[in-house]
């Protein structure tokens, strides 16, 4: 048609322009160019009626799916992009459109054609990845601080960092080596220590319900991370200093808190 205008299901599709001229979303697209929506993502394609588009286009979804997609380096490129193996990818689709050998379980053949296809994709993305102007290290740090500070509860690990900022553990590591005195793993601790601070002086929460609140379902194990930090159990904290909620500003100023940069 010469326009088609579509909502994706849970499905991500890529779409092979195998020959003519069209728009993707507004975005000019061509033979040797694919582009590809997300779940549930709005989208239009327009066809030049003298010369519309041919093309080849596959889904997947699933955790599976998204896993393999970002290994390929698809949530770092533009959504309509160049690519050389247009021969490769005719042949393997049509393939699984047409000719899938008999007694070959089809999901499994589908699965192959996927994992080929990704394979060809993250040898070209790095190349279109590496082009693409980073940000430096230190708002790859602002955004990492920020990311923990907003997901502090929610159990987020060093690898969570690195992934939601888009870089590798170990590039992580060295941009925090160089911007903070601690790891990211120390950081997210201390962060979640003076938390426990805060909930058992200001808001006279429970050491328990406190314990739950940063994640920890281990209550020995948070005693004595709580006890490395501060020099004392939750418990005589919670004496000396979380009886009475009126005494805010007496407890600022003498309770020990847990150093943070």
């Amino acid at each position: 048609p010469e326009k088609n205008e579509g909502r994706t299901t849970s499905r991500f599709l890529i779409h092979y322009v195998m020959s003519g001229r069209g728009f993707f979303n507004g975005t000019e697209v061509h033979a040797g160019q694919f582009f590809f929506t997300h779940p549930y993502e709005n989208y239009t394609i327009q066809n030049d009626p003298e010369n519309p588009l041919e093309y080849y286009y596959i889904g997947a979804e699933g955790k599976a799916a998204v896993e393999v997609m970002r290994n390929a380096g698809f949530f770092s490129i533009p959504n309509v992009s160049d690519f050389s193996f247009s021969k490769e990818a005719s042949t393997l689709i049509s393939n699984a459109l047409y000719h899938v050998p008999p007694n070959v379980d089809y999901e499994t053949y589908f699965y192959g054609v996927f994992m080929q296809l990704m394979a060809y994709h993250k040898k070209e993305n790095r190349s279109v990845i590496s082009n693409i102007e980073k940000p430096d290290r230190h708002t790859y740090y602002k955004r990492a601080i920020n990311f923990i500070q907003d997901c502090l509860l929610d159990g987020i690990t060093a690898a969570d960092v690195a992934k939601h900022i888009h870089v590798s553990p170990s590039y992580l590591r060295l941009i925090f080596s160089e911007f903070c005195r601690y790891s990211v793993r120390e950081l997210i601790v201390r962060k979640k220590m003076n938390c426990a601070i805060n909930y058992m002086t200001l808001d006279d929460y429970s050491v328990s319900r406190v314990a739950l609140l940063l994640g920890y379902e281990d209550y020995s194990q948070f005693s004595k991370i709580f006890k490395k930090y501060t020099g004392m159990s939750p418990i005589e904290y919670k004496k000396r200093y979380g009886e009475n909620v009126m005494r805010t500003e007496q407890m600022e100023r003498s309770a020990p808190m847990v150093e943070v940069e």
